[in-house]
């Protein structure tokens, strides 16, 4: 019904004006919202999305359909633990004596559940809640969402993951409904807003769960300098437990607690790498970057030889570059020793999980070579390494449908470079190459 030219064109006005990514992942939710909506002309529809404000109602009907806004109160009870027992207690702390004004801002708030459920958990926390500022923003870019977190009412589906205590004690009974204590409503603003484009200032927590997954890798990547730049030093940010940070991790230490994560931004005085004199990070780059050169070409002495200038140095890149080096050389007990201080200095480093799911495919351990291809896709989504080892590994299961399927979408995550480019510092392996093996297995 739709030329793959008109779908591709409208997904980068969409890019372009969200951030949302309807290029791969959500392709089939654009087809079947427009044939929802009934869209016949596809040129005039783009047309006319082109002179809109993505604020328009014409947008508002096209994101709600590519969106989903469902939250509840109390949502995924390991991080309200977090919240509650790590980051909030924290804030306050170092709050207490000091300006006692807490900003926290819930970005993709939906309907609002999350930024009242903040309010709550702050209001329990401090006993003299009345003697602190506090703001609580919360920002969607659907505006029908922000409407209702306004209204503050919500039905009995808001909260299946709580008690009737919590709803008879922070609520108001409404028809069929309850309304948030006037009280709690007052430390809490809603306003629509794109997270890629928005201007806050900067804040002691931000909450953004199940945004990031929904942009462009392009777009993440603004979206999080953005997150990074809306936050205070040492402020903290809260991601879903699906997502991580691919584009600004260096400036962000990694906290645990309550079997999840949450990453805290380094305060201005760090002497960790992405703070080093500019000339030292020159030179470190230099020096990493031949190391890589020197491996992709089989140079694999030389390569040892940069590295070892900057082994002293705990980043995991540079531990995960000599764990690839040593599997070179068959030294399959150097590269777990190295593997394994890569995901210390970062449990989320991708291609260190998919080493270690190469060293257990080595070992003949197949269920933990699975488990951890897993862990580098969950780190990395569009890791087309990842999935081409995850389709061979499927095949050697004999499950030949998961393997096309996984062989497949690293053709397809290939064809988004350049052909003569390295998919990754930590193999030899182009594109074009890649795009190859793939046919080759199909075939």
């Amino acid at each position: 019904m739709f030329k793959e030219s008109q779908l591709n064109y409208l997904s980068a006005l969409i890019e372009a004006r969200t951030g949302l990514d309807t290029f791969t992942r959500y392709r089939q939710t654009l087809i079947e919202a427009l044939q929802q909506d009934h869209i016949e002309n596809l040129d005039a529809y783009i047309a006319h999305l082109e002179l809109l404000d993505h604020s328009h109602p014409v947008w508002q009907a096209l994101l709600n359909d590519l969106i989903i806004g469902e939250t509840y109160f109390m949502r995924d009870q390991q991080q309200i633990s977090l919240l509650r027992e790590l980051v909030l207690p924290a804030i306050i702390q170092q709050k207490r004596h000091t300006t006692r004004q807490i900003r926290i801002w819930s970005a993709g708030c939906a309907t609002g559940e999350e930024a009242y459920t903040l309010a709550i958990l702050l209001y329990e926390l401090l006993p003299d809640h009345n003697k602190w500022d506090i703001l609580i923003l919360g920002t969607d870019i659907n505006w029908a969402a922000i409407q209702v977190a306004q209204k503050g009412i919500y039905k009995a589906w808001s909260f299946r993951n709580t008690t009737p205590t919590f709803q008879q004690k922070y609520f108001i009974p409404r028809a069929n409904a309850y309304e948030i204590r006037s009280d709690l409503r007052h430390n809490v603003r809603f306003e629509q807003a794109n997270l890629v484009s928005v201007n806050v200032p900067q804040q002691d927590l931000i909450v953004c769960r199940n945004v990031l997954f929904y942009f462009t890798p392009s777009q993440a990547a603004v979206a999080e300098k953005r997150l990074l730049q809306c936050l205070q030093p040492s402020g903290w940010l809260l991601l879903s437990p699906a997502e991580t940070l691919h584009h600004t991790r260096q400036h962000f230490e990694i906290h645990t607690h309550a079997q999840t994560i949450v990453f805290r931004r380094r305060a201005e005085s760090t002497t960790s790498a992405s703070y080093l004199p500019q000339p030292l990070i020159q030179n470190l780059e230099d020096i990493y970057q031949s190391a890589v050169e020197a491996f992709q070409t089989h140079q694999f002495e030389l390569a040892e030889i940069y590295l070892n200038q900057i082994s002293h140095l705990q980043i995991p890149k540079i531990a995960c570059l000599q764990a690839s080096l040593a599997l070179s050389k068959g030294d399959w007990d150097g590269a777990r020793v190295k593997l394994n201080e890569t995901l210390h200095l970062d449990p989320f480093w991708a291609e260190a999980h998919y080493l270690l799911g190469l060293w257990h495919i080595h070992h003949d351990d197949l269920i933990a070579a699975y488990t951890s291809l897993r862990a580098a896709i969950y780190s990395e989504p569009r890791f087309a390494l990842a999935y081409l080892l995850k389709g061979d590994l499927m095949m050697k299961q004999g499950d030949y449908n998961r393997a096309t399927r996984a062989w497949e979408t690293a053709r397809q995550l290939a064809l988004a470079f350049d052909i003569n480019a390295y998919l990754s510092d930590i193999a030899d392996v182009t594109a074009g190459q890649l795009i190859n093996l793939v046919e080759h297995r199909l075939n």
